[in-house]
């Protein structure tokens, strides 16, 4: 949903754009339809007569989703035009798009998942890690009721003996290669499943596409982010299989999922400019961590006006223990990301982290 406040207009991509999608690391399939699903939103937080004076900064994120709830907080709340910025937020359908505008300069963050900053770190480019958005895994596996009952599987049984249980199962993501993928992956490979052999992992689009899908049975099994698995819990059409939001799986415990990106170079010239938006971004992580989770989603609503108010505040309270008060990136929280990718062949060099994130910009 776009802000109520914003208007929609494409973005214009010049040479350099098109020059860094041919050398990039994203799939052709990537490559030809990626403009479909971007957005120009420009964002009018609060009246401000000096506006015309104000620099004006561009920031991508991945999805319009509350995976990035202290961004949402953030615009609500004016804290980017209490540092003296006009935002223009750019949204893509899925992460690839937007790194590709921050690596060809159309865009000087964004926000995303941190398994994005090791794709583009595994073709060869590196991107700065700036600030903890989410610091833990908050993909979700529900399992359709019918399918559930046929395999045996209830609510209370141990989550490994459930994994192994979903053997012939179909398992519907956002898209192959996401990151609601890669934790299904992981998750089918910890418990022994081959994908395309024991269990069939698909990319089913949006998150409304895959309640469809869950509730005609074309899926058994849905990994996505709140607030999608807790609709179809609540509507009785699945019951939970792993629910990461609420820590079920140890070693997604340590899982840094969503971070702030920007480039080396932007960083070294422009230092003032993200000590800047990490301010804002920071008070957002406080703001969401220091209230009560009705009054987090009463802030956020006006961005979700198509979502029902009790799955709203039930994603809320989902994310909400997710949020790092001080935006720092933790060593232990990336490395589990690293294991995950490195699990699933994405990742097969060393992550020189030293170089791929910071916390010096952070108040």
């Amino acid at each position: 949903a776009m802000s109520p406040q914003g208007r929609v207009m494409p973005i214009s991509v010049g040479g350099r754009m098109e020059k860094s999608l041919r050398k990039s690391f994203v799939p052709e399939s990537w490559k030809s339809k990626w403009l479909i699903g971007l957005f120009f939103i420009s964002l009018p937080l609060v009246p401000n007569l000096a506006w015309s004076a104000q620099p004006t900064v561009r920031i991508a994120q991945a999805v319009d989703a509350l995976a990035f709830l202290p961004i949402y907080v953030a615009r609500a709340n004016g804290y980017f035009n209490d540092e003296g910025i006009t935002l223009e937020l750019i949204i893509v359908q899925g992460g690839g798009p937007d790194l590709q505008a921050l690596i060809a300069g159309s865009v000087d963050f964004d926000a995303t998942s941190t398994g994005g900053l090791l794709r583009t770190f595994s073709g060869g480019i590196e991107l700065l890690g700036i600030h903890n958005v989410v610091g833990k895994c908050i993909i979700d596996l529900i399992i359709r009721q019918e399918t559930a009952k046929r395999l045996g599987i209830t609510p209370a049984m141990p989550v490994q003996e459930k994994l192994r249980r979903i053997k012939g199962t179909i398992v519907g993501a956002s898209r192959v290669g996401s990151l609601s993928y890669q934790i299904a992956y992981f998750l089918a490979k910890e418990a022994g499943l081959e994908q395309g052999k024991d269990v069939t992992i698909l990319g089913v689009g949006g998150g409304d596409s895959a309640l469809a899908a869950l509730k005609t049975g074309r899926i058994d099994i849905m990994s996505f982010a709140p607030p999608f698995p807790q609709v179809a819990l609540k509507d009785g059409d699945a019951v939970s299989l792993v629910a990461n939001s609420k820590g079920e799986y140890p070693k997604l415990n340590s899982f840094l999922q969503n971070v702030l990106l920007t480039r080396p170079d932007y960083a070294k010239k422009n230092p003032d400019m993200v000590r800047r938006i990490l301010r804002a971004m920071v008070r957002g992580n406080r703001w969401v961590a220091e209230n009560d989770a009705k009054e987090v989603a009463k802030v956020v609503s006006k961005f979700f006006k198509n979502t029902p108010a009790d799955v709203l505040l039930n994603t809320v309270e989902a994310i909400k223990p997710a949020v790092v008060p001080d935006g720092r990136l933790t060593l232990d929280g990336l490395k589990g990301v690293e294991e995950v990718y490195r699990a699933n062949g994405i990742i097969k060099k060393p992550v020189p982290w030293d170089r791929l994130v910071t916390n010096e910009f952070l108040p």
